[in-house]
């Protein structure tokens, strides 16, 4: 089995422009994606729980024996970028706490905490700074955050290393600009299209003009080793309590693991092996 992912999502909704403000998290609303490379090879199932204006949970499952990963994110007090992650990995038929990471006090650098290894502190080139890896599942950051800005929005990101066990594990991708792209269709969904565009890096998203959730993301380049190329496509919405969403969770885990109760109470000092 491949190794699973260092994190999962870039947390970035909808850019509008600088005068519009689109989109906004709806708690009680689980958002089901599937998560392959361009040609639909290596297909993941994605699904982001909005347990509230400021928490996220996303569950992201393969077909194959270990293929499970959990994570949860708390946002800032605004709604733009992740204050605190935490990935959970399956060890010994148990959901353990492998990572987690912070935003520092500026914004300006996230840093990430493996048990038994230095935090490894990552500076962005910009601001909001945002984790690719993450799989756009902060739908409603950029109306925020990016709306208090003129001209063409400028994003700070931080990703894998595109070096195979290269350190450190996570790098800035440079200064990203946000273009907007104009209206288009997914479906039946009415969207707006934007490309994200650094050094290296591209990224066309789509996002509904609804909601602000994300319809779909592309790139050549990958959110981590276990894929060649990146592509996230939603499948359907659906409302969910907390005891349903529970219960959803319970199922999915329940094809991996012997104990499927809530991840255990938060210890910000400490972190687990991936």
């Amino acid at each position: 089995m491949r190794p699973l992912l260092l994190l999962t999502i870039l947390v970035l909704g909808p850019a509008a422009s600088s005068a519009e403000s689109t989109g906004t998290l709806r708690p009680g609303v689980a958002y089901h994606y599937v998560k392959s490379n361009l040609d639909d090879t290596d297909s993941w199932h994605v699904t982001t729980y909005v347990s509230s204006s400021g928490r996220l949970d996303v569950l992201k499952w393969g077909e194959e024996p270990g293929q499970v990963v959990e994570v949860t994110a708390d946002l800032d007090p605004a709604g733009c970028v992740a204050q605190h992650l935490e990935q959970w990995n399956l060890q010994d038929g148990s959901m353990v706490l492998s990572m987690w990471g912070a935003l520092s006090a500026d914004g300006r650098s996230m840093g990430f905490n493996r048990q038994g290894i230095a935090p490894i502190p990552v500076h962005g080139s910009g601001r909001p700074l945002h984790v690719y890896g993450f799989d756009l599942q902060s739908m409603d950051l950029a109306p925020r955050c990016l709306g208090k800005t003129r001209g063409v929005p400028i994003i700070g990101l931080v990703g894998v290393n595109p070096v195979t066990d290269a350190a450190p594990p996570l790098v800035d991708y440079g200064p990203i600009r946000v273009e907007a792209l104009g209206e288009a269709r997914v479906g039946d969904v009415a969207c707006r299209r934007f490309r994200l565009v650094g050094k290296g890096f591209t990224l066309l998203t789509w996002f509904s003009r609804d909601d602000g959730r994300v319809v779909r993301a592309e790139s050549m380049r990958p959110d981590s080793h276990d894929w060649t190329s990146f592509k996230l496509q939603l499948l359907r919405t659906e409302r969910m309590n907390p005891f349903q969403w529970q219960a959803f969770r319970a199922r999915v885990l329940g094809r991996f693991v012997r104990n499927t109760s809530a991840p255990a109470p938060r210890d910000r000092g400490d972190g687990g092996q991936r």
